[in-house]
């Protein structure tokens, strides 16, 4: 009788994919390593969440502070443009100076100042009852004032000022007298840093022929005494002025330095300040024989070609100004003015 053979059952292909799985091993440096750095980013990253809100909260504050405007000390602003009340400080000082008899004889308001606001202290409740503290603003307004002789004052006028009853001066003004200026002083003149210089004839002819265009009340002359070529380009001059008279009272340029020192060279541009005595026709802001006083005017001019035998008047200004004159600095653009 022939054996039978039991059969046996398919043994797994331990190859097979199904069978097959990878695993970490505990063993690994690398791998304890790498289960260290979740652990900490896992942490990180839930305290990351957690104080982000925080974080914002703290930082947008401390931003807000630093881009917060400093407080205005109020006491120190002063020379402001205008205020409720400035107009009833400007009456109780003209009244003032209008009372008889005057407390400053011939004295005349020569500017006003500005004004300074008293801030409010505060005050502790402890004090309140023994300590004045009035609800209103109180306003310092600052005038110069000068008399008869030409001496000159400075003087305040305190006005409260209210929202709901109104403004009303405090007091009559204060006066305080100015020390007059030194007599004698040596005075170096209106500019800085420039190389004095002397006026040539040339220069001298160059003067009087922008003065006599500058006063004819002919913008075509005047244009062409300058000497702009810029079509587009008109100069408003003076009218009403029958006779003027030129004189230059200084003259400078700007220094070259060559090898360490100012250099001998003739300037080609010269600033020249020039004092211009006018004559007014009857229909100019004077009339002839109105001459008790000084009638003159000042000016910087700016010379160009100043080392030619034709130099021009090219530039001009208030005295002073000579040191940032450039060029046909007045010129009107894109404006045709023609004489009346």
């Amino acid at each position: 009788m022939p054996k039978t053979r039991t059969k046996r059952s398919a043994q797994p292909d331990i190859w097979a994919d199904e069978h097959l799985a990878e695993a970490p091993s505990p063993k690994s440096q690398a791998v304890r390593l790498s289960d260290k750095w979740q652990r900490v980013i896992r942490q990180y990253t839930k305290v990351s969440v957690f104080a982000f809100p925080i974080t914002t909260i703290v930082v947008l504050g401390l931003w807000s502070d630093v881009n917060a405007p400093e407080p205005v000390d109020t006491q120190k602003v002063a020379n402001q443009v205008d205020s409720a009340g400035k107009s009833a400080a400007i009456l109780e000082m003209n009244e003032w100076l209008e009372a008889k008899p005057a407390p400053l004889v011939g004295g005349k308001v020569v500017a006003w100042n500005g004004f300074d606001t008293k801030p409010k202290p505060k005050i502790d409740t402890a004090l309140e009852r023994d300590v004045v503290s009035p609800e209103y603003t109180i306003e310092v307004h600052h005038f110069t004032l000068v008399d008869a002789s030409g001496a000159s004052y400075t003087s305040e006028v305190a006005v409260a000022v209210d929202k709901v009853n109104g403004t009303s001066a405090l007091s009559t003004p204060s006066l305080s007298p100015v020390a007059p200026a030194a007599t004698g002083w040596d005075s170096s003149g209106t500019w800085f840093g420039l190389k004095t210089e002397q006026a040539t004839e040339d220069i001298n002819v160059s003067v009087n022929q922008w003065a006599k265009a500058f006063t004819s009340g002919d913008p075509a002359v005047l244009r062409s005494t300058v000497g702009d070529g810029n079509p587009a380009h008109s100069y408003m001059p003076l009218t009403g002025v029958s006779n003027v008279t030129p004189t230059i009272l200084a003259a400078a340029s700007v220094p070259v330095i060559e090898d360490g020192v100012v250099s001998k060279k003739p300037a080609k541009q010269l600033i020249v300040q020039v004092r211009v005595q006018l004559e007014w026709e009857a229909s100019g802001p004077a009339a002839p024989g109105d001459q008790n006083g000084d009638s003159s005017v000042t000016y910087d001019l700016l010379i160009d070609k100043a080392d030619t035998a034709t130099p021009v008047v090219v530039s001009w200004g208030g005295a002073g100004s000579g040191t940032s004159l450039k060029a046909y600095d007045q010129a009107i653009t894109d404006r045709e003015l023609t004489k009346d």
